[in-house]
């Protein structure tokens, strides 16, 4: 997947680490062959070049994190949309070797192949086939899953490990974790959030992951400088054509599923942080927004988070 993993786990002895990390890099192996924009023969690469007008069978698993993505664009107005690959290309943020042509290129043979925004793209354009488990490509439509794929990898590996009779562990890829169970010791698998802003001033946020999950969307890592000195977010905005506001730097998003976390933090990040903790109060998520204030920086945690932080 292009990025570090961790795996912990308490066992008896009987339990081979080799054998074990050798089945969950088989899991993260098949994720990349389905759903990597990197990787020009996954799945994903191949939908991505088709042809207008064809459909296109994927594996189970691609499809269950089409049907989630979908839904989660439109819990939020399209401020989510794995759709705008080509955008993101567009910017400098995606594989090198994609090529999906010019940006404002357009299918003739299709009015739509150009969203309402003016961007190649569009979630309510991407057409599933649940009997078939297949996509149909349009014109014109990049998927770009690297906010949810990530995420459901973890869930895919933590159930590898369960299925091996792991009860007890903790993963980490790429910043996402999800934990399971307790310690030798008995103590939970504690995370301590990044704070990516490294200010004295705010507090520090440490939960116990047990059947909990955490990811975290921002702007620390993943940005270029513009020729006017200002920062492009590689979190872009849908809605506006621009990159996402300035204001937000990081939203950790806390749920069983990584899957969902993972997806959530960069749509909360995408709504900013007064319509996002509307969002996520409407749909009970626990947030932790970190944000720019004046001069220094400020946290605002939804209700859910709240109820979860008194538990």
């Amino acid at each position: 997947m292009g990025t570090r993993w961790c795996v912990q786990y308490a066992a008896p002895p009987l339990h081979d680490a080799p054998v074990v990390y050798g089945q969950v890099e088989e899991v993260f192996g098949r994720i990349v062959q389905q759903m990597s924009h990197w990787e020009p023969s996954s799945n994903l690469s191949r939908f991505n070049r088709a042809s207008p007008g064809t459909w296109h069978a994927i594996p189970h698993e691609f499809f269950q994190v089409l049907k989630k993505a979908i839904q989660i664009s439109s819990l939020t107005d399209g401020a989510y949309d794995v759709t705008i690959g080509r955008w993101i290309h567009a910017e400098g943020f995606g594989a090198k070797s994609e090529d999906f042509g010019a940006l404002t290129e357009m299918d003739p043979q299709k009015a739509d192949s150009v969203s309402t925004d003016g961007k190649l793209g569009g979630w309510a354009r991407l057409q599933l086939n649940s009997q078939t488990e297949s996509i149909f490509q349009p014109g014109g439509l990049a998927l770009n899953l690297s906010s949810i794929a990530k995420g459901y990898a973890v869930d895919l590996a933590s159930d590898c490990l369960m299925s091996l009779g792991l009860l007890h562990h903790v993963i980490e890829l790429g910043g996402e974790l999800r934990g399971e169970g307790v310690k030798p010791n008995g103590q939970p698998w504690w995370c301590l959030v990044e704070n990516t802003t490294n200010s004295e001033s705010l507090p520090q946020t440490i939960v116990a992951l047990n059947r909990l999950s955490v990811a975290t969307s921002g702007d620390s890592v993943h940005h270029r400088a513009k020729e006017d000195g200002s920062r492009i977010s590689h979190l872009l905005d849908p809605r506006s054509s621009q990159s996402a506001s300035a204001e937000v730097v990081a939203v950790s998003v806390f749920l069983p599923s990584c899957m969902e976390a993972d997806a959530w933090a960069t749509a909360l990040y995408i709504l900013g942080a007064e319509e996002g903790i509307r969002s996520a109060n409407r749909h009970r998520i626990p947030v932790l927004y970190t944000v720019r204030n004046g001069e220094g920086f400020g946290q605002i945690a939804s209700e859910a988070l709240e109820s979860l932080e008194s538990d």
